[in-house]
């Protein structure tokens, strides 16, 4: 996957629809203010939706141009999982947030609002955040930039232990 992200840049990844329960105003506040202290950092948002045009003039808005990437729709998404350092979800509500497991199970980090069952999927209050709060959002983005590579490494194979939770196997032993 090509979209200019450098090597030292460090890459929060979103994977959601673009419509309003996903609350991408709120991420994309919380990155302006992540930005002001972490200038090298990039978004790069996978989904598309109604939203679309008012989420690129909002990127336009907050002068986000070059550290906001939209990568539209995709139906296999291992490959941004692979390449991003940290995952962040917004929703304002949620279900269960599948989108969640599968960047816990890819051993990322992962930072989320409290909607729905995601504090649930995440299982560490450390890493979530109450909804429509981007300047919180924003403290635990900046939280997880300056984290050591090993610190996040640590985080990462931590989730992705507590992603086998939701493994399929695991569910079928549970019921």
């Amino acid at each position: 996957i090509q979209y200019s992200v450098s090597n030292n840049e460090f890459l929060f990844l979103n994977v959601a629809r673009l419509t309003p329960a996903k609350d991408h105003v709120n991420l994309l506040l919380a990155f302006k203010e992540t930005c002001s202290i972490c200038p090298d950092i990039k978004l790069l948002i996978v989904g598309d939706g109604e939203l679309k045009k008012e989420l690129e003039e909002k990127v336009k808005e907050l002068k986000l141009i070059n550290n906001v990437i939209f990568a539209g729709a995709h139906i296999h998404i291992e490959d941004y999982y692979s390449a991003a350092d940290c995952f962040v979800l917004s929703s304002a509500w949620e279900g269960f947030g599948l989108v969640l497991a599968e960047a816990m199970a890819a051993n990322l980090p992962v930072l989320t609002t409290d909607a729905g069952g995601c504090a649930e999927v995440v299982d560490d209050y450390e890493y979530v955040v109450p909804t429509h709060d981007p300047f919180l959002l924003a403290d635990k983005m900046k939280k997880i930039v300056i984290m050591s590579p090993e610190e996040r490494e640590q985080l990462g194979n931590t989730n992705k232990d507590k992603a086998k939770r939701f493994d399929i196997n695991s569910i079928v032993k549970e019921w």
